[in-house]
């Protein structure tokens, strides 16, 4: 998986829109087709209805005194059929030629039954049937059947999936550019907390400030702690290294003074070599403290100084040393070049 969350978001908003909007389309393809069946059954019934009225016991068991007067019913393969059974005998519409409807076994009698898939030919029909008990005496089972080819309502459907499709794709593409505008602007704060670090690291400021969504709120917080215990350290490490030098100073003091009364006692070789230690004593605790507040200084993120300023009163210190005055001094030091160590540090190490 991919690092950045942008994407990530991205590619997830796309398999989501996608799976809803291919379950929109299945949905309005089906509710579509749906709809249609239905007119077309009532159409079926209608005609169902009317057969029913003309079916009439006859002499060879039934006979039709009325049939439905669409035209479809006379031209050959229209696409709408009737057929009426009983007593073995079968009569059908001029459409169906010489053709005939087979359906499942018939229901009990009365009730409408609704065929929504039935092979004909080489294609497939609707079909409403009815099994009716007529005539008194005779008791004559007719089943009547009414049938519509599917070849409209198929070509319908897959017209109507084509333009929903179409808008579908148009909202898709709307969904995406929406999804990606959002996940611009939600996701801007980050890009905020990170600038606001970058002015942290390079001394512009010593906190995380500003109002932060309260999903990063936490992580705000903890960065802030986290500066806080750095400075901390580096205020004991200061601590430490003073302390040091002034824990220093009595024990030299004392070894001075131990040189200067033996080079009064007339042993001078003896002074000369404490004085010696006693000095390079002092140059190793000036070297390490120097070091010490340099390492400090730099670990803390805010720590930011000029650095012209501090060369400036360097080179005026040494211009009053003896000889200063004999030498030209120069410094072409930028005057926002900084670095990252306390002024007050930076005057110990120059």
């Amino acid at each position: 998986m991919t690092r950045s969350l942008t994407l990530r978001a991205l590619v997830l908003a796309a398999l989501t829109t996608g799976a809803a909007l291919v379950f929109l389309w299945v949905l309005l393809t089906q509710l579509f087709e749906q709809r249609i069946s239905q007119r077309y059954f009532v159409e079926l019934e209608a005609h169902l209805a009317a057969l029913e009225r003309g079916a009439e016991p006859g002499p060879a068991g039934v006979a039709l005194a009325s049939t439905p007067q669409t035209p479809d019913f006379a031209r050959p393969f229209s696409g709408l059929y009737w057929q009426v059974e009983a007593g073995g005998k079968v009569l059908t519409s001029r459409s169906l030629w010489d053709e005939v409807l087979v359906l499942p076994k018939p229901r009990k009698p009365g009730e409408i039954v609704r065929h929504v898939r039935l092979d004909f030919g080489d294609g497939q029909v609707m079909a409403a049937e009815r099994v009716l008990v007529i005539g008194e005496a005779e008791g004559l089972r007719v089943r009547i059947i009414t049938a519509i080819d599917r070849a409209g309502l198929e070509s319908a459907k897959d017209d109507f999936g084509k333009r929903v499709l179409t808008l579908v794709a148009v909202l898709g593409l709307f969904l995406m550019l929406a999804t990606g505008v959002q996940i611009y602007f939600g996701f801007r704060p980050l890009k905020t907390l990170r600038t606001r670090l970058n002015a942290v690291r390079s001394g512009q400021a010593e906190r995380l400030e500003g109002p932060f969504p309260t999903e990063v709120d936490g992580l705000v917080d903890e960065v802030n702690r986290l500066l806080s215990a750095r400075e901390e350290m580096v205020s004991r490490a200061r601590a430490r290294a003073g302390d040091l030098a002034h824990g220093l100073k009595t024990p030299l003091a004392v070894l001075g003074a131990e040189a200067r009364r033996l080079e009064s006692a007339g042993e001078a070789a003896a002074a000369a070599e404490i004085n010696a230690q006693i000095d390079r004593m002092h140059r190793n605790v000036e070297r390490e403290l120097v070091r010490a507040r340099a390492a400090s200084s730099g670990s803390t993120l805010a720590a930011r100084t000029k650095l012209e300023p501090a060369i400036e009163r360097m080179l005026r210190a040494f211009r009053r040393m003896p000889g200063g005055e004999d030498l030209d001094w120069s410094a072409n030091i930028p005057e926002d070049l900084v670095i990252a160590m306390d002024s007050v540090d930076l005057d110990e190490v120059s």
